[in-house]
């Protein structure tokens, strides 16, 4: 994201969100996982549940949907591109990239190279995205875990199922139930930065969310477990919240937390390279994105750093600019420059 200088960034964002006003960024809405083009005359979010992108393929990476009313993926792309891309995303057999190519009035080679270029995914990643995407929504609306595959294009469970954990953090039955049934242990502790609240499954930690109010806190936890429980009794989760609070106010020591790292493929190598970055090092999203790999997907890093949501164990802070300007932070510029 373009820098904005202003003591809070991020504030005068949210400003212009609230006044309609038309402006070179896009939002999006944890609650209804729907993204915006800034300016946008939907319903005005609460802002605790907006968080912000520079382009409208970091939000769609992210794993958020273009609103249907500013259509701010489609501003982006020519119509041709356009016009695949809902190919891709209805047709119950994904079209083969020379059916895709012809209707556009290209060569396959040339058709694949620009699709890439405009969207950062190629044809096929962006059908398997498109029809992951459906799982995930079909497995909250379907009768059963078995008619969400089936009705999302999958003509087998076998690749489903391959990793159902790796893909959602828990099983599909219980990602069915919005977490229910998966214990989720949470508490809210003082930090040298203010107030977290860290969630934990019974595979670790899960989330560690700074906030400003306890309410807050809880709200945001709610969006991403609505059904999950609550439990602060257990003398060894108290131990974990201890750990955590000790990692915040000293990196430099040793931490063995345990973690329950929920994201997609892309975003899980991001986070595994940020884990790598010693205590008191900074890296490049460039420099992260040609370490995974992926050297043109600079912005796609930046992206997946906004979504981590377990801070600080997977120091998501210690990726900066090139020019070493800390742009960006999930919770806020200032508790970033802290933790630096």
């Amino acid at each position: 994201m373009k820098n904005i200088k202003d003591k809070n960034a991020d504030d005068f964002r949210w400003r212009q969100v609230l006044q309609k006003q038309p402006a070179d960024f896009f939002y999006a809405v944890i609650s209804t996982g729907v993204y915006c083009k800034c300016g946008c005359k939907s319903r005005t979010p609460l802002r605790e549940n907006v968080e912000f992108f520079a382009h409208a393929e970091d939000a769609a990476r992210a794993g958020y949907r273009a609103c249907k009313k500013c259509r701010p993926n489609e501003k982006q792309l020519p119509q041709k591109f356009v016009i695949a891309c809902r190919r891709l995303e209805n047709e119950e057999s994904p079209p083969d990239l020379q059916s895709l190519a012809a209707e556009a009035g290209m060569s396959a080679r040339h058709f694949h190279r620009q699709f890439a270029r405009l969207l950062r995914l190629t044809p096929k990643q962006y059908a398997e995205a498109a029809r992951a995407k459906k799982w995930r929504n079909n497995l909250q609306s379907s009768e059963s875990v078995t008619a969400a595959v089936y009705d999302s294009g999958f003509n087998s469970g076998a690749r489903v199922y391959e990793n159902p954990a790796a893909k959602l953090g828990m099983t599909p039955a219980a990602f069915n139930r919005g977490g229910d049934g998966e214990q989720i242990r949470a508490a809210i502790a003082e930090c040298a930065l203010g107030k977290i609240i860290v969630a934990a499954t019974r595979r670790g930690v899960c989330a560690v969310e700074f906030g400003d109010s306890d309410s807050a806190l809880r709200r945001r936890l709610k969006t991403i477990f609505p059904q999950a429980e609550e439990d602060k009794t257990s003398a060894q989760f108290r131990k974990l919240v201890q750990q955590t609070v000790r990692l915040i106010d000293e990196p430099h020591a040793a931490h063995h937390l345990p973690l329950d790292i929920r994201g997609t493929a892309f975003q899980r190598r991001v986070w595994r390279a940020l884990q790598n970055i010693p205590p008191g090092m900074t890296a490049a999203y460039s420099d992260i994105a040609k370490n995974i790999g992926a050297p043109k997907s600079a912005r796609a890093v930046g992206a997946a750093c906004g979504q981590n949501k377990i801070a600080v164990a997977i120091p998501c802070h210690r990726a900066v600019a090139k020019n070493g300007a800390t742009h960006n932070y999930r919770w806020g510029i200032r508790r970033k420059q802290k933790l630096l």
